[in-house]
């Protein structure tokens, strides 16, 4: 079939669907990286971490509760 036949990988046709033709590669095993994806869709955009420090830490101080924040940005 035309797909098959006319659509494989030369160095004049670099976007073809199919790798290149291999000589006695019946069992089509030779290396290729037709089936690898692009993975830069993955991203940590910003973050939060907080944490409430419990009563009995502050002791006796003017202060009645206290909440201690970790944030950033653009990590990947």
């Amino acid at each position: 079939h035309e797909i098959f036949t006319n659509n494989y990988w030369t160095p004049t046709h670099t976007d073809a669907r199919f790798p290149r033709v291999v000589k006695y590669d019946l069992r089509n095993v030779a290396t290729s990286d037709r089936l690898v994806v692009n993975g830069s869709y993955l991203r940590l955009k910003n973050i939060q971490v907080g944490y409430t420090v419990p009563l009995h830490a502050i002791g006796k101080t003017a202060i009645n509760k206290l909440r201690v924040y970790l944030s950033a940005t653009n990590l990947w």
